[in-house]
This record gives C-alpha cells, sequence and structure tokens, in this order.
C-alpha cells in the first residue's frame, strides 16, 4: 500500500460524471540549486504518479470500492 492524495474536479457541472484521481506524491527538490542539481545527476528524485481512479459497488450490500486504474501524465 503506498499513502497519497485523492484530488477531484475544479469544478463540477451537473450531470457530468466526477472524476477522481490518486496523487502519489515525488520526492521533493532541494531549495539548494547545487543540491537539486546533483539529486538529478544521481537520479534520486522521484516524480508524482497520478492514476485516474474507478469504484465498483455491490448492488446487494452497497460495499464500495474504489481502484487506482491508469496512470496519468501531468
Amino acid at each position: 500500500m503506498e499513502p497519497g492524495l485523492i484530488q477531484g474536479p475544479v469544478v463540477a457541472l451537473e450531470r457530468a460524471p466526477l472524476q477522481l484521481k490518486f496523487l502519489i506524491q515525488g520526492s521533493q527538490t532541494p531549495l539548494n540549486p547545487v543540491k537539486a542539481f546533483q539529486q538529478g545527476l544521481r537520479g534520486e528524485g522521484k516524480a508524482d504518479q497520478l492514476y485516474e481512479v474507478a469504484g465498483m459497488r455491490c448492488s446487494e450490500c452497497g460495499y464500495l470500492e474504489l481502484y487506482a486504474i491508469t496512470k496519468t501524465r501531468q
């Protein structure tokens, strides 16, 4: 399991399906430009990962499961 954040749309229009995204944050870049450059050269920086979220619901009991299905580009 990976910790992450749920992102929703900025503006939800009526009757438009709500599209949720799951964000796994990458590593922070150091504020010092020399250290940031060194981090990039070593390949230590990890980019943010953004996934589309889909859900399935049991019609008998109402149990809801959410899945991160597709990695999207930012």
